[in-house]
């Protein structure tokens, strides 16, 4: 899922910014890894698990919905590949 993310954010970048694009994904992922838990961590004592937990869920669904908004030009030719070749 990393290399998928990568290619993503790299995708998106002109030729002359790569570097700084991989390098500031990399510095993101690393902020994310890092304080994410913790900050999750503070929440439990006011939200408690469950409740944590059905947030987060809501914000993958949300951060679905984004990645195929910006990424359908992306993510449509590669559906239709592959349904293609399912048909076949």
């Amino acid at each position: 899922m990393l290399c998928v993310s990568t290619v993503l954010a790299v995708a998106h970048a002109p030729q002359g910014r790569l570097p700084l694009t991989v390098s500031t994904f990399y510095l993101a992922l690393d902020a994310a890894v890092a304080f994410g838990p913790s900050l999750l961590g503070l929440l439990i004592p006011w939200t408690g698990y469950a409740h944590m937990y059905l947030g987060l869920s809501v914000l993958v669904v949300l951060a679905g919905f984004v990645f195929l908004r910006f990424n359908a030009r992306i993510v449509a030719p590669a559906l239709v590949t592959h349904s293609s070749e399912a048909v076949s």
